[in-house]
Formats: structure tokens, C-alpha cells, sequence
């Protein structure tokens, strides 16, 4: 292999490397929920973690939601073990604290969840074509 293409693989590589580690670091971000007045801290989730969400047998596709925002809010685990601890709620059944969202709340949360974990969002994929169409345009800008 010659020496440009060498170096070429070698700086995907080192970027390769850079990329993966950073998507290691668990992204969190806090949002405000007006019906029940509080400012809740979310966080992302690997990939393997929301397949072991999605995959729970015995749970609809909705209680799955309900248990995705319990197990990435701390505040809604420390609220849902008060809750056992005086009965409210049982211990397998701690999830059942996000009943307290509306549906659309619900569904809110679990974009924010999905979004900040890289599940969804904006894409970078695109066709090389596109690609050079696009570079074309920002060129003729920058000439304008």
C-alpha cells in the first residue's frame, strides 16, 4: 500500500478511536415538565441498553416507555423508592411512577431520551453525490 493511503486509514482510525470513546460518555440534559413543576435530569443510553428495554417480554410497547424515562431519570428512582418504602408502589413495579405524565409528556420524554442517546435525530448519512452538491453550493456562496 502506498504511503498516502496509509496515512489516509491512519486518520480514520485516530478519528474512528476519538468518535467511539466520545460516544462512551453518557450525554445528559435536564427538562422542565409544567404539570408536575419540575426540572428532571435525563441521560442517554448505549445502544444495548435500549435493545434490553425494547425486548422486555410481559410489558406493552407503552409501559416499555414508562420504564425507559424511570430508568434514565434519577429523580424518578429516588421518588419511586420513597414510594415503595410507604407502599405506594411495589418494588417491581417502581416503572409506574412515570403514571404521572400525560401521554404526550410521556411521548415528549422519550424523544428527548432517544434523541440525546443518538437513537434519532439528525442524520449525516448522505449520497456522495448530495455530498458534492452541497460543497458545490458553499463554494458559490463563499465566491458571491
Amino acid at each position: 500500500m502506498d504511503n498516502t493511503k496509509v496515512v489516509i486509514f491512519q486518520d480514520f482510525a485516530r478519528r474512528a478511536k476519538a468518535r467511539i470513546e466520545e460516544r462512551k460518555k453518557r450525554r445528559t440534559k435536564q427538562l422542565y415538565v409544567s404539570d408536575i413543576d419540575m426540572t428532571l435530569t435525563i441521560h442517554g443510553i448505549s445502544d444495548e441498553e435500549y435493545a434490553e428495554i425494547t425486548e422486555m417480554n410481559g410489558l406493552s410497547d407503552i409501559e416499555k416507555d414508562k420504564y425507559l424515562i424511570y430508568y434514565v431519570c434519577p429523580e424518578l428512582q429516588e421518588a419511586s423508592r420513597i414510594m415503595v418504602e410507604e407502599g405506594a408502589l411495589t418494588e417491581s413495579g417502581r416503572y409506574k411512577i412515570s403514571d404521572i405524565f400525560r401521554s404526550v409528556d410521556r411521548v415528549a420524554l422519550c424523544r428527548e431520551i432517544l434523541t440525546l442517546s443518538g437513537l434519532t435525530g439528525e442524520t449525516s448519512v448522505m449520497d456522495v453525490v448530495e455530498k458534492s452538491e452541497r460543497i458545490s453550493e458553499r463554494d458559490e456562496v463563499k465566491n458571491s
